[in-house]
């Protein structure tokens, strides 16, 4: 780029600021790539077409040679952005609402733009979220993709990812906004993304299809929300309805799609026949997973004047379940069906006339959508804003695009964050991420100390250090409460410390550094212009001589470090680096004896040894694991596992604060969780004087525990087994965050071991274990997923994992298998404490997915990340269906539910049916009442 490209791109971008918002329509209509203007109009739609410059700093701008592409191409396809550095650069769309419903539609016309030939693959992203994955297999094809999405927040980030298949690429971005009560199945835990789905002979892949024979395409200002509508595929024997009469097609109060009249008009019946078929499944133009669930929407309008003698009436059904029987559209009124598909196989929607009915059917429009479960949950939106300030005051250069915190494969450089739960458990059950640390040393950072620092209100650690910030330390930095490290050292920093900041210092509340601030005062009486010019000369000898000595007793003082440690490496090769801020602390035995003040607090016992309660010298609460003698296995192990375990980071995995290697003794220090483990909140030992737990708490508290698991088995950079998944390993917070513990040690990694030490010992707890483990010694993840099923049976059933029945004790897991696969009911053995205040659909699910889990062989089970899912849709059933309406009755789930799968084929049928009345009788005369089963 020249030099005068750059000031006119510059000049453009302050243009923007001053237009960059929802325009008069509530649109934002970007062209990637234009800079001939700040804007312009399209004549066709006569919609404002805006550049992208003030929307994303990143990229580099190509045009397009429109002749290598489709006919009819609006003028955003004759040049894009792409993005050749970086793994995720994203366009940041501001001044939404929090809340609002949204239209979010991406273009992409490679069109050779790069003289490669090479096209390309990537992943969209909105917000944390992943939203589709773009394939680019035809060079001259326009791809568009549509997501109606609920903002999280004011602000809203479409991102590109580089997955390694070529360089991303954008032709244009487009948002507009949606009344509030359209597409309610769009959510805050879900998005609906349009199908991509090249059909014969239609223009784009986007499935959203008006019916009649004329091939023109409906948008703005047709359709107030400009979505875009064109023909469905040229079928043999159809024809648009006859005798249309003039008027416009009404849509009702209660309609929550807004179908334009226009579409509503244009319908097509069959001829010479009684029924019409739609079908669809997936193409390349889309990933669509393993086990997709699509969403479809019709759209019906009578546009006949019917005699009385005659009638319009068909059957709708989708893959043969009946959507509508007898169906009759309204005259000139808008009717619209839906229905929720589940399947990756090809289905179809049939139209067929009843026997009565003297006209064939017909149909107006059509939407498909892929419904997408929303995983990840967003940074939350001050923290989020306040490092967004700092990035553009500063001009961070780093990877800092699109959420801060979420998913953590694309976290900021610098950033560490954790998991703060919320209160609106409606809103958002999984919570959000808040920013803990901060570090921006050697940033090259210039000016003041912004005010956005301190609005990071959980900010514990802050490292501003080897800058250029010069100014006054603010005073807010002394008054915020999580701070607990504050590095401001080597800058240009002036004047003298904040009172409160320096009395949390000198308290040892927090720990500052502001070496090498040569302006900056350590007292609170100094005034630099009081000082004559001979005191200040003076100063000045004297400093230099200070200097000379100081730098001479830091020289010698490394020197002898380095050799010391030097020393130390040769004869204790497997110490770990000194811990810092950001990662594990080292303790001394002895400290450890008095956090936990000689040991008198013991609170536990597990695999590792005893478990000890003890406060840190900032008073922060911490569980002490102290390694039993009997146990003792080998310290290069014990010392590379730990350092393995410090990068472990999750919101549901417990912290590892830091470890002891002192002699004889092994230590582990984790954060402590004060509500406990589950098992002994099921069980009401933890606070008898609370209320039991619901099913919607045991659900999040279930979810929470899967996604800890998912993370161990898909996201670590050495995956880990646990091992001991269990109800006494889940911990929780009095406020119920949930916290999976005791995993990492003596563990196999999924793609080979830490260290030199293979474990072919059995790990686990009896009612828990995987009896498959049993055959082979070396770990798996369905082992996990199988102990995971029982927790999920302990859940629903408030049982132990293993019970008595008639005086024989028997695993839980077996136990629930053959009530349910025998054809009891999942009432009965539900925990009666939660049976009348829970969606029994919803518990129903999670039975259903605690026996795939504990299927006897683990490649018929499920992976954690299905089950995360499953949990997911399950917990969205019981916050959508909780009301008395939704709810079955009791004596009809009893009866009615059946459950799928295998385990009990090779049994003789006499035994199963006696087994199955003896397990019946038992959990009867217990279903009035909590029993521990022990």
């Amino acid at each position: 780029m020249s030099l005068w490209e750059a000031v006119f791109v510059v000049t453009l971008s302050l243009l923007f600021c001053i237009h960059g918002q929802l325009d008069n329509l509530g649109f934002i209509s970007i062209d990637c790539g234009y800079i001939t203007t700040p804007s312009y109009q399209d004549s066709k739609r006569n919609l404002t077409y805006v550049a992208d410059v003030g929307f994303t700093d990143a990229g580099f701008i190509h045009n397009v040679d429109v002749g290598s592409m489709q006919m009819d191409l609006s003028q955003q396809y004759t040049t894009v952005r792409n993005f050749p550095n970086g793994t995720r650069n994203c366009y940041t769309l501001k001044q939404l609402t929090r809340g609002g419903k949204y239209l979010v539609r991406a273009t992409f016309g490679y069109g050779n733009y790069d003289a490669l030939n090479m096209t390309p693959a990537f992943d969209l992203y909105l917000g944390a979220n992943y939203w589709v994955s773009v394939n680019i297999t035809d060079a001259s094809r326009a791809y568009i993709y549509e997501s109606i999405v609920m903002s999280p927040d004011e602000l809203l980030q479409v991102c590109l990812v580089n997955i390694g298949s070529g360089t991303p690429f954008i032709s244009g971005l487009d948002l507009r906004s949606l009344p509030a009560n359209f597409y309610p199945e769009a959510h805050v835990l879900q998005t609906l993304v349009l199908l991509s789905f090249f059909r014969e002979g239609v223009s784009f892949g986007l499935n959203r299809f008006h019916f009649g024979t004329d091939n023109h395409n409906i948008r703005y200002p047709v359709d107030h929300y400009d979505r875009f509508w064109q023909r469905y595929e040229d079928i043999p024997g159809w024809e648009d309805v006859p005798d249309k009469m003039n008027g416009t097609v009404k849509t009702p109060q209660n309609n929550t799609y807004g179908a334009p009249s226009d579409l509503m008009r244009s319908a097509s019946t069959v001829v010479n026949a009684s029924w019409m078929d739609l079908r669809w499944s997936s193409d390349a133009s889309m990933d669509v997973g393993i086990s997709p669930e699509y969403f479809v929407v019709l759209y019906f309008a009578e546009l006949q004047a019917i005699p009385d003698n005659a009638s319009r009436q068909f059957l709708v059904s989708v893959d043969n379940t009946l959507l509508a029987a007898g169906f009759s559209p309204r005259y000139m009124m808008a009717d619209v069906l839906s229905q929720t598909v589940k399947g990756s196989g090809p289905h179809s929607i049939l139209l067929n006339a009843t026997i009565t009915s003297k006209l064939p059917p017909m149909v107006s429009g059509m939407e498909i959508f892929l419904v997408r479960t929303l995983k990840e949950s967003p940074t939350d939106s001050s923290d989020a804003n306040a490092v967004m300030t700092i990035q553009t005051k500063y001009s961070v250069k780093k990877n800092w695009e699109g959420d801060p915190c979420s998913p953590a494969a694309f976290s900021w450089d610098g950033l560490s964050c954790n998991y703060t739960p919320i209160g609106d458990i409606q809103y958002n059950p999984t919570g959000l991420h808040r920013i803990t640390a901060l570090n921006l040393s050697f940033s090259e950072l210039i000016g003041d100390i912004d005010a956005s620092f301190g609005q990071l209100s959980s900010l514990q650690h802050l490292d501003l250090s080897h800058n250029n910030l010069s100014g006054s330390i603010p005073d807010y930095l002394g008054e915020m409460l999580s701070l607990t490290f504050l590095d401001l050292s080597n800058n240009n920093l002036s004047g003298t410390i904040p009172t409160c900041l320096q009395a949390k210092s000198d308290s040892g509340r927090i720990k500052l550094k502001i070496g090498n601030n040569p302006n900056l005062c350590g007292d609170h009486t100094c005034n630099p212009n009081s000082i004559s010019n001979e005191n200040k000369k003076r100063d000045k000898v004297v400093s230099r001589v200070i200097a000379a000595v100081i730098v001479a007793m830091v020289l010698a003082l490394s020197l002898s470090a380095v050799f010391i440690w030097y020393r130390r490496r040769k004869t204790d090769p497997d110490v770990l680096p000194q811990a810092d801020p950001y990662k594990s602390r080292r303790f001394k035995y002895k400290e450890l004896q008095d956090i936990t003040n000689d040991w008198k607090n013991v609170i536990g016992e597990g695999g590792f040894g005893h478990v000890y309660a003890g406060k840190l010298e900032d008073g922060t609460a911490v569980a002490v694991k102290v390694e039993s003698q009997t146990l003792r296995g080998n310290r290069k192990q014990f010392l590379a596992e730990v350092q393995h375990l410090t990068r472990v980071h999750h919101k549901n995995l417990v912290s590892l604060i830091g470890y002891c290697d002192d002699k004889e003794h092994r230590c582990l220090v984790y954060e402590y969780m004060d509500g406990g483990t589950l098992e002994a909140r099921l069980r009401g030992q933890e606070a008898p004087s609370e209320p039991p737990l619901t099913w919607l708490q045991r659900l999040n508290i279930a979810l929470g525990s899967a996604n800890g698991l998912n993370y161990l088995h898909r996201s670590c950079s050495q995956p880990l087994i646990h091992r001991d998944v269990k109800t006494g390993n889940i911990l929780l917070t009095a406020s119920l965050e949930v916290k999976i513990s005791d995993f990492g040690l003596t563990r196999a990694s999924i793609h080979g071991t830490v260290g030199t030490h293979t474990p072919t010992q059995l790990a686990g707890t009896p009612g828990y274990m995987d009896p498959e483990s049993l055959q082979t010694s070396h770990p798996s993840e369905s082992n996990d997923v199988f102990s995971f099923g029982v927790v999920l049976m302990v859940i629903i059933t408030g049982r132990s994992a293993i019970v008595t029945i008639n005086g024989v004790e028997r695993n839980l897991a077996q136990c629930m298998r053959d009530w349910l696969l025998n054809g009891g009911g999942i009432e009965a053995i539900t925990d009666p404490r939660i049976r009348d205040n829970c969606n029994h659909s919803s518990v129903e699910m999670v039975a259903q997915l605690a026996l795939d889990c504990t299927q006897p062989t683990g490649q018929d089970r499920p992976i954690m990340e299905d089950v995360v899912t499953t949990l997911t849709q399950s917990l969205q059933l019981e916050l959508s269906l909780s009301s008395p309406s939704f709810m079955r009755s009791r004596t009809t789930i009893s009866s009615a539910v059946r459950f799928t799968g295998s385990g009990c084929a090779d049994r003789d049928a006499a035994a199963d049916y006696i087994a199955a009345l003896q397990l019946e009788q038992a959990f009867v005369e217990t279903s009035t009442r909590y029993v521990t089963c022990e």
